[in-house]
C-alpha cells in the first residue's frame, strides 16, 4: 500500500516520476516478519514493556526484538492480505473489491486470525472464500 499511496509518493509521481526516491522506495519496505520483530511494535501490542524498549539503544530500526509474536495482550499485527480480506467481510456498502483469492497465501487452509467469526467467510465476495475441508 505504501508504495502506491501516501502524499509523498503521490506527489513524487507527479513532480518527479523518474526520481531516485521512487526508484529506491521498494528497497526500504520491511517484510511483515520484520515489522513484527520491530521493538516499538512489540511494545504497542503488549508483548514488551516501555521500560524494556527504553533499555534498547536507538535507533531501533536496526534492532530485532527477541519476540516475534503477532498476537499480544493489547492487540495484534495483521498481514496486509488478511486486513484487506477482513475489510471486505465487514463492508456492508460493497466499497471493497478484491480480485478472487488474490489475498490468499499459498497453502492457506484455515481462518487468518482469532478475530474471525464463523460468519465472516459468508460475507466475502468475488470468489474469495475459505476452504472448509480442514474442519474449520
Amino acid at each position: 500500500m505504501v508504495l502506491h499511496n501516501g502524499t509523498t509518493q503521490t506527489t513524487e509521481r507527479i513532480v518527479n516520476p523518474d526520481g531516485e526516491y521512487l526508484k529506491e522506495l521498494p528497497s526500504h519496505i520491511r517484510s511483515f516478519e520484520q515489522a513484527v520483530a520491530y521493538w516499538p511494535n512489540q511494545v504497542y501490542i503488549g508483548n514488551k514493556t516501555p521500560d524494556e524498549l527504553a533499555a534498547v539503544a536507538q535507533p531501533w530500526c536496526d534492532k530485532e526484538c527477541d519476540c516475534h509474536e503477532r498476537y499480544g495482550k493489547f492487540g495484534q499485527m495483521m498481514p496486509q492480505n488478511e486486513f484487506l480480506l477482513l475489510m471486505q467481510a465487514c463492508d456492508v456498502f460493497d466499497l471493497v473489491e478484491l480480485r478472487p483469492n488474490s489475498w490468499l497465501p499459498t497453502g492457506r487452509r484455515s481462518p487468518p486470525t482469532p478475530s474471525w467469526s464463523r460468519a465472516c467467510p459468508d460475507r466475502l465476495k468475488n470468489g474469495n472464500c475459505w476452504r472448509r475441508s480442514s474442519g474449520w
